[in-house]
């Protein structure tokens, strides 16, 4: 195993930094209600983790950092994994309050139907519902 690499590490730091900040955006915006400006930032999230995938493969095999340089990797690392579980969080409430909005339209929109048969309770052509998941 080779020595450590002070500037692999300051790298691997900064490669951390990225993505915790990238995580922190996307989950003010998403929490904030603004769907789309959050999930823009799907694409720089992705690019940021394999940023940081790609430091640490670069580190692998070489002796891990001591004394001050590890202890704050590790609480840099200890502050992504509790960005990381917000977002989820975050995320898992904007999924279930879309899947929310979607059952109540769908009840909604049952309701219209008349229960009976025959050309009485016959209903208009019914317009089609189209969503977009762009918005």
């Amino acid at each position: 195993m080779s020595a450590p690499d002070p500037i692999a590490t300051a790298d691997l730091a900064a490669r951390l930094e990225a993505l915790i900040a990238t995580i922190e955006r996307e989950t003010a915006q998403i929490r904030a209600g603004n769907l789309r400006e959050g999930l823009a930032e799907a694409a720089t999230k992705d690019a940021a983790a394999r940023a940081y995938q790609e430091g640490l493969r670069t580190l692998a095999g070489r002796a891990l950092p001591e004394g001050r340089e590890k202890d704050n990797l590790r609480a840099r690392h200890q502050d992504f994994e509790a960005s990381l579980a917000e977002n989820l969080a975050v995320l898992s409430t904007a999924r279930s309050v879309s899947e929310s909005i979607l059952r109540e339209l769908a009840e909604q929109l049952s309701e219209r139907r008349p229960s009976a048969y025959g050309p009485a309770t016959r209903p208009a052509q019914a317009a089609p519902l189209a969503l977009s998941r762009s918005t």
